[in-house]
């Protein structure tokens, strides 16, 4: 296994006294030679800045990406270390945490209040869910869809919904949309079919994350879905998808934090670990 350490910069008390010592030595000197150290002193402090804002900057990187059943990945699947990434709602900065083991939850009711009334979606596992949409007054329910519901978010017309089951040998997901265009009903419509049940789900300012475990796919402002990234994530568990202020998308997991950041061919992988999380 391939690893390459990252180091953090010094404080920033500690680089702005090392800087004031070197304006001080060279104050005297030559007007090239002070242009050279302003220079360097810039490309210092441009350097602590990105360092800083990099929140993997202290951690491992694995230089080599894993292939399906890669015995990092088998590791990972057993470690003691799993991450959660996302938004502290204190601070609204991004964060990476330690958190319990995550499993799929079954047994688990998500609700959304919308213009045609309360949106209740189950999630029974093997044994099945669904999603009724409930009167206003709370009176009646009326049957929706029959599968099980992981996550319901908000639209301008209604709601995304998101659908999955993994169970044995089984891992489907889907994505629809209960809405109502101008004067017509409320309708419940399939956009997509994903490529697993959604493990994690994120909603950003433009686009939303789904998160299975064989990738990453974004729903755009149209509603259309497209994969970003194949990613051998059925072993890891992924438990978390989100995005930091420079649009960098990060997923959590068992042992392993995955930054994936767009480029002009695409997304770039980048693979990160602490020590002492693989064994």
């Amino acid at each position: 296994m391939e690893i390459q350490s990252c180091y953090r910069c010094k404080t920033r008390i500690t680089a702005g006294e090392n800087i004031l010592k070197m304006l001080n030595k060279y104050r005297k000197s030559s007007s090239a030679k002070t242009v050279v150290v302003m220079l360097l002193v810039c490309c210092f402090l441009l350097s602590c800045k990105r360092l800083s804002n990099d929140p993997l900057a202290n951690w491992e990187a694995i230089t080599v990406e894993p292939a399906e059943n890669a015995v990092i990945l088998q590791q990972a699947a057993e470690s003691p270390c799993v991450w959660k990434v996302g938004i502290d709602a204190r601070t609204h900065h991004f964060k990476i945490e330690t958190t319990a083991n995550v499993l799929p939850k079954q047994g688990k009711e998500v609700r959304l209040q919308i213009g045609a009334g309360t949106l209740v979606g189950t999630n029974g596992g093997e044994y099945g869910g669904g999603l009724s949409l409930v009167d206003s007054d709370g009176t009646s329910a009326k049957s929706l869809l029959t599968e099980n519901v992981i996550q319901l978010l908000p639209l301008n017309s209604g709601a995304l919904v998101f659908t999955g089951i993994l169970h044995l040998g089984e891992d489907k997901g889907a994505v629809w949309s209960y809405s109502k265009a101008g004067d017509h009903d409320w309708s419940i419509k399939k956009l997509a079919d994903l490529d697993g049940s959604p493990r994690a789900i994120y909603s950003g300012d433009r686009e939303v994350l789904a998160v299975t475990g064989h990738g990453v796919s974004q729903i755009g402002q149209t509603l259309n879905l497209t994969k970003i990234a194949s990613l051998p994530f059925a072993q890891t568990l992924p438990n978390s998808i989100s995005e930091d202020a420079q649009k960098r998308i990060y997923i959590g997991m068992n042992g392993l934090v995955v930054r994936l950041t767009q480029t002009k061919a695409g997304y770039k992988h980048e693979w990160f670990t602490k020590s002492g999380c693989l064994r």
